[in-house]
């Protein structure tokens, strides 16, 4: 799966719009920020921005239950860095904290597991997106009919049918191509 990380390397340009606030996003297996316009990895954070998303993360005790029995995860550092990568791993042209107010990622592209538990529940809620659904809309979006989709996923085309109805209806689109735009902008 390509997402716009697949372009952060040195020297790469910031995203527009992230020259307010503060963008959390992972890349190769490190948590980085871009704040005030500068990219950095995310201990380098100024500690006040560090600290409200540290907040956030003591205030989530359902998010520390699910990484830790999904996971096995119960380390704190560690539990905290796979909080900021399920909540905030995409990068994407909206800061995640704006004015002191974190917000997480509608959708985290920046992680390519469709089968995880949390998809749709933990992360990714403001979309909602669960695996199957991910995986259909990437089929649809790759230009497959939907006999093929249902092929290829096996399932009958009457799910596809219904899985697209569902998505459709819960994203306010009235066709196909609505909702594959909309799914492109979330980085699907």
């Amino acid at each position: 799966m390509r997402t716009n990380v697949d372009n952060f390397r040195e020297g790469s340009n910031i995203p527009a719009g992230i020259f307010q606030g503060t963008e959390v996003f992972a890349c190769d297996n490190v948590i980085y920020a871009i704040h005030g316009g500068q990219r950095m990895e995310f201990v380098e954070l100024p500690s006040k921005e560090k600290r409200r998303f540290l907040d956030e993360y003591l205030m989530d005790k359902e998010g520390q239950r699910f990484i830790r029995d999904s996971f096995g995860i119960v380390g704190f550092e560690s539990g905290f860095k796979k909080w900021l990568f399920c909540k905030f791993g995409s990068l994407d042209g909206d800061p995640d904290m704006v004015d002191g107010k974190v917000t997480p990622d509608v959708y985290n592209s920046a992680c390519g597991r469709t089968d995880c538990p949390g998809r749709g529940k933990f992360c990714g809620v403001g979309a909602g997106l669960k695996g199957y659904e991910v995986d259909t809309l990437r089929e649809v979006m790759a230009g497959r009919t939907m006999n093929e989709v249902a092929d290829r996923l096996c399932v009958s085309v009457a799910t596809v049918k219904s899985r697209m109805e569902k998505l459709k209806e819960r994203h306010a689109v009235t066709n196909v191509v609505a909702l594959a735009v909309m799914a492109a902008e979330l980085g699907v």
